[in-house]
């Protein structure tokens, strides 16, 4: 329970790529006791994993039979055991495999009723792809594994002042640019549509970004925007949803004019909201029958270990879905 009474939302952390600092920034949010007044935390990982990320925290560890005592309280904590932990700031398929069966075990919470979102630390691509497992990326994984299509699924970045949708994602530029579709760019409308609600939002406000420079500036600078992304701002228009664009992604993106932005390309959003909140940003999956979010930033093995990783963006992650499921009570 919160101190106002409510039932304390119950959040389910994997610990993210165990040779990162998924360990460290998970820790950190669940020694804070603010956030343990707001929410019922569980843990979900390897307890040596666990204890080697503390140690470089001076941190102290104590495991009871369902959770771990640290910072002045306690948390819960479901074992995924390993079987040895793997080597810190490196990359490998160990860490890769044990990445995907923390996230595994904190989904199955979630669909057995036991936790209401999960939130994961973050991913190296490298080391999943090096354990045998096609990965892209969170979004298309929990996809496949909840049986959601690929396309209909993807990731929104939310930073205090932004929060962008991205039609593409983890792909080369030119297969990108052929993925913009006129039913894949109105798949993203609905989902952020869908998004701002899950938020809160009475009628949230969809700004659509243009391929093109200036949205092609009516066919100067490439008709992609007329011919792919136009119908489908207004066959969104026709659902009812208030979407607006495309419009050249310089205009779209600053100013705070839009609830959410639909961004075509990974870069167009990324650098926006890394420009805006550097270490602070949530990397949201939307499409999805849960509440999935993640951190907008790598694993960082260049601090591993040191004790000086920040959780502000696991914070902000958190907050997300803390912010959703409020909305939804």
């Amino acid at each position: 329970m919160t101190r106002d009474g409510a039932a304390a939302a119950r959040l389910a952390i994997a610990l993210g790529d165990p040779s990162g600092i998924g360990p460290e920034i998970a820790l950190r949010c669940a020694a804070d006791p603010a956030l343990r007044a707001r929410a019922a935390i569980t843990l979900v990982g390897d307890a040596e994993v666990l204890r080697t990320h503390a140690r470089g925290m001076g941190l102290a560890l104590e495991f009871g039979n369902a959770g771990v005592r640290l910072g002045g309280g306690e948390v819960g904590f479901h074992a995924v055991p390993l079987p040895a932990v793997p080597a810190l700031g490196r990359v490998s398929a160990e860490a890769g495999s044990a990445t995907l069966a923390f996230l595994d075990a904190a989904v199955a919470l979630a669909q057995s009723g036991a936790a209401d979102a999960v939130i994961s630390g973050p991913h190296n691509e490298t080391a999943v792809n090096a354990s045998g497992v096609s990965f892209a990326g969170y979004p298309g994984y929990l996809a496949r594994r909840l049986g959601v299509a690929v396309d209909r699924t993807f990731l929104m970045l939310s930073c205090p002042g932004l929060r962008v949708t991205h039609v593409t994602l983890h792909q080369s530029l030119a297969s990108a640019i052929a993925d913009v579709r006129t039913e894949t760019v109105l798949a993203a409308i609905r989902a952020s549509h869908q998004a701002g609600l899950r938020l809160g939002l009475a009628a949230p406000r969809v700004g659509v970004c243009g391929l093109n420079p200036h949205a092609g500036e009516g066919g100067l600078f490439g008709d992609e925007d007329d011919r792919l992304v136009a119908p489908a701002v207004r066959a969104a228009q026709a659902e009812g949803i208030d979407a607006q664009g495309p419009f050249g992604a310089d205009l779209v993106l600053p100013g705070g004019r839009y609830d959410i932005c639909v961004a075509m390309i990974h870069d167009q959003g990324h650098v926006a909201v890394k420009m805006l909140s550097p270490r602070g940003a949530a990397a949201v999956t939307i499409g999805l029958p849960l509440l999935f979010s993640s951190v907008a930033h790598g694993t960082s093995h260049d601090i591993v270990g040191q004790g000086r990783a920040e959780a502000a963006a696991m914070r902000c992650a958190i907050e997300v879905l803390l912010e959703a499921r409020q909305a939804r009570a």
